[in-house]
């Protein structure tokens, strides 16, 4: 009888997990959606990168162990602005026809590329032209802007809301405190960078033209928006001269830029090189927000 009593409760827990409702299953395409939508989702679903951990992902594609978890994922929150190049050639490939897609940047005001005409460079327009037809003409780093942030934030709060209606209560509450959190870091800083007088902000990498637009400061740079190729001789002359002409000190460099130029350029104005973070990858085991204090922190402490 006892037998009998423990087959049978063995039996209903099995059907009863079997039967339990899944967790959503959520595709993400670097770091910065990543921490975004566990901000929001903290343990109700289950979240996972499309593209090797720590690869650059201006330049990298998923994996076909990837996209096996595409293929089966609920959703895919992406950034958009062109950042995920090879997105229509995956979802092609996964053929999950089940798959809601989450444009984060959705209702942002996108910043254009400024494109260079310089006749001097014909080379360069050539190398210029290829990257453009291959990331579009959208600066993508939204994400680096806190005004941004709060909307991918609400984004994925009300798009993951309407999917998962049992936790869609959750996931606005998440999503509002992180966006209090955005907030309070924004009001901030605004007040501490508004009364600066230098506001030239020099980068290894163009990657933080919508962090100026929040706080109203000058972004120039080394390379590219999409860190690609190398200024030329001329064009290095050029960003010495206006650095000295605005007085600028500090260059911000991320990890995996190109160190070398961004310590040859702090050499020639007298400067110093200071670490910057891009939030495409992991870094320093720190989280989105601690990593966009320390930016500001840094940019707000080498620019007064």
């Amino acid at each position: 009888m006892k037998k009998t009593s423990f087959i049978a409760f063995t039996l209903c827990f099995l059907m009863a997990s079997m039967f339990a409702e899944k967790k959503l299953s959520i595709a993400v395409t670097f770091d910065a959606m990543e921490e975004l939508t566990k901000a929001v989702v903290k343990d109700l679903a289950d979240v996972s990168l499309i593209i090797p951990e720590g690869m650059e992902p201006h330049e990298a594609e998923p994996t076909p162990q990837n996209l096996i978890f595409l293929s089966n994922a609920d959703v895919l929150i992406y950034n958009g602005f062109g950042m995920e190049f090879y997105l229509a050639k995956v979802l092609k490939a996964t053929n999950n026809k089940n798959l809601v897609l989450v444009e984060a940047t959705k209702g942002i005001k996108p910043i254009m590329i400024e494109e260079d005409h310089d006749e001097d460079h014909e080379e360069e327009e050539e190398h210029e032209s290829h990257h453009h037809h291959h990331h579009g003409n959208i600066d993508p780093h939204a994400w680096l802007s806190l005004q941004s942030a709060r909307v991918m934030v609400k984004n994925i709060g009300i798009s993951l809301s309407k999917l998962d209606k049992k936790n869609a209560k959750e996931y606005n509450k998440n999503a509002n405190l992180y966006i209090k959190q955005l907030d309070k870091l924004y009001s901030e800083y605004a007040k501490k960078i508004k009364n600066l007088k230098n506001k030239n902000l020099v980068a290894s990498h163009a990657a933080f033209a919508y962090l100026c637009r929040d706080f109203g400061l000058m972004q120039n740079s080394i390379t590219d928006v999409f860190a690609e190729g190398e200024p030329n001789a001329k064009q290095l002359v050029a960003l010495v001269e206006y650095c000295k002409k605005h007085n600028v000190k500090t260059i911000f460099s991320e990890e995996v830029a190109n160190q070398a130029l961004a310590q040859t350029l702090s050499s020639e104005v007298g400067g110093k090189v200071v670490k910057i973070y891009t939030i495409e990858t992991k870094e320093d085991d720190m989280s989105y927000l601690k990593r966009m204090e320390e930016n500001l922190k840094r940019i707000y402490e080498n620019l007064k």
